[in-house]
């Protein structure tokens, strides 16, 4: 479980029309289960997050690297995260060097995987005005440093007009389609193989006066055959 609470600043627009973005993390909190290594916590206000145990020894520093972090972000007038930039720098060849568990954990703390992140915070709005019941597709592929290679679409339909409170809204439904390409090694262990989408659905509010994602829900499950080396 994560979450976190980021200030975005409009930096420029250009001529093309894309939104350059600063981000700038003012807090994170992680909780996670990792396997026989129990439990780890991570608060950005605390002074005294878990050092002593591997996971902590791991993953401290980095989070703690990430804690305060500008970023940049290009984001197109149709909500399509273009590039992120800046977190290569924040988190550094040191802090992964000789460190496996935090390097496979910190995936997510790389440019690549903060535009995965980034884009679930975005919608994907089509080319040309639609109707209820229209639908669109959004393809992508994805590689994930220390994991492996994420392919596939998202088929969004415009459902109708909503409201969520007072707040007039769209409603658009959501399902994925992708493959993943596992290529990991982990504590002395080499995990190949291909996880996919079985089933797969969500609901998205977006409020067109504003422009803004109002909320997303989506649940997805994954299946597939993965060969262990140790």
């Amino acid at each position: 479980q994560q979450s976190d609470v980021t200030l975005r600043t409009l930096k420029e627009v250009s001529e093309d029309g894309d939104f350059r973005v600063e981000a700038e993390n003012k807090r994170l909190n992680v909780k996670v289960k990792i396997g026989p290594l129990g439990e780890y916590k991570f608060d950005s206000t605390s002074s005294d997050n878990e050092k002593s145990s591997l996971a902590g020894a791991a993953l401290t520093p980095i989070y703690q690297a990430l804690t305060g972090s500008v970023i940049q972000v290009t984001i197109t007038p149709r909500g399509e995260v273009k590039e992120v930039k800046g977190l290569k720098e924040l988190v550094g060849d040191n802090l992964l060097k000789d460190n496996p568990f935090g390097a496979q954990a910190a995936a997510v703390a790389t440019d690549e995987g903060a535009l995965a992140s980034y884009a679930d915070r975005f919608v994907n709005l089509p080319e040309e005005a639609i109707e209820p019941g229209d639908t669109w597709e959004h393809p992508y592929e994805l590689k994930l440093p220390g994991l492996g290679t994420a392919k596939g679409k998202s088929v969004f339909k415009f459902e109708g007009r909503d409201k969520v409170g007072d707040r007039e809204t769209v409603r658009i439904s959501l399902r994925d389609e992708m493959s993943f390409e596992i290529d990991l090694n982990q504590m002395g262990a080499k995990v190949t193989g291909q996880l996919s989408i079985t089933s797969s659905s969500g609901t998205i509010q977006f409020d067109p006066q504003a422009g803004a994602l109002v909320s997303k829900t989506s649940t997805q499950t994954m299946s597939g055959n993965l060969n262990v080396n140790a």
